[in-house]
């Protein structure tokens, strides 16, 4: 989820658990929220000149693992507890943070992304594809919820903000996934298909719109499927590319390529697709993302010398300023469908 909407809710949490303390010291309990909610995401400092791919391995893994969760707290505490000693007591700077930390991870795990939630017992990436990592709606009750209850002095404005959230992830937007799954299965059943795999991805900002990806034979079928809150769902087609044969990175032995690409078809769960070949440079495409909905030109990729074996692949990006994300986003927010 983007960073606002984490700190916001990290300082929702923190301020509905808060009992008894003034108004000038809930900004402090908001605080320690806040940094506990954007914490998870310092793993975006984890980079490599030399392998490009390091920043996608360790996105949304042990920092965002439930394990590390009191870690985390303890660490961050160290750092405020010196700073806010005056107005909250240390084992309350380690709760407020705590509570903080601890709602990142699971917000993630709504979106579509995939978070190493249970790491190290499992090395999963999480995805329940029920929210968009920027949703409007969802983000705007969080801060009314905490303004509201800074300026106010009142818990129940947080508390109401906090509760009315969550049952909009996940209520309404559960339930909107699970339209757009029996509507997506509608679809296979009348093409006749029986995927091999198939996802639905959020389309950005909103709740009334999914990305369709499957797999059948050697294609991978792209379709935007619309859930409108009044009326019936619809499909538009993208068409459909070809799905590249992920057996052949065997053939570049045991080396730092084949670790590379073994480790980015596993992220892209196999949804690999062949953009072209290039001054000897393979490029492959991820799926599960669009420049548009319905649209089979993916927004990232990677891509590899295939005769250097001992070279990392490198990772891509295939947006360009002709591309209709900003346009896409803007009509699917106000309406524009």
């Amino acid at each position: 989820m983007d960073p606002i909407t984490q700190g916001a809710l990290g300082a929702a949490l923190a301020l509905s658990a808060a009992k008894g303390e003034s108004k000038q010291t809930l900004k402090w309990v908001a605080l320690c929220g806040l940094v506990g909610g954007l914490a998870p995401d310092l793993d975006v400092l984890i980079t490599s000149k030399s392998d490009t791919l390091l920043g996608l391995k360790y996105h949304r893994h042990f920092t965002h693992s439930l394990f590390f969760t009191p870690f985390g707290a303890f660490l961050l505490s160290l750092g405020l507890v010196p700073l806010l000693k005056r107005f909250l007591t240390a084992r309350k700077v380690f709760l407020f943070t705590f509570l903080g930390i601890i709602t990142h991870a699971p917000l993630d795990t709504c979106t579509s992304y995939g978070t190493l939630l249970l790491w190290p017992l499992k090395s999963v990436r999480y995805a329940l594809n029920i929210v968009s990592i920027v949703d409007p709606i969802y983000t705007t009750t969080l801060i009314g919820g905490v303004l509201g209850t800074l300026v106010l002095a009142k818990l129940k404005v947080v508390r109401a903000a906090f509760i009315l959230s969550t049952i909009y992830i996940l209520g309404f937007g559960s339930f909107q996934n699970y339209r757009a799954r029996e509507f997506q299965n509608y679809v296979l059943l009348k093409r006749g298909h029986m995927p091999s795999k198939k996802r639905l991805t959020n389309v950005l900002a909103t709740l009334r719109s999914f990305r369709s990806v499957y797999i059948q034979d050697d294609q991978i079928y792209v379709d935007q499927i619309q859930v409108p809150l009044f009326g019936l769902p619809s499909v538009i087609s993208g068409g459909s590319t070809q799905l590249y044969d992920q057996g052949q990175f065997s053939k570049f032995g045991e080396g730092l390529l084949y670790k590379d690409l073994k480790f980015y078809s596993e992220f892209s769960d196999g949804y690999l697709s062949f953009i072209r070949n290039r001054d000897g440079r393979v490029y492959l495409g991820d799926l599960r993302y669009g420049v548009a909905s319905s649209s089979v030109n993916p927004i990232w990729g990677v891509s590899f010398v295939p005769d250097q074996h001992s070279v990392h692949a490198r990772k891509e990006s295939f947006v360009s300023k002709n591309n209709n994300l900003i346009r896409e986003f803007l009509d699917l927010l106000f309406g524009r469908e």
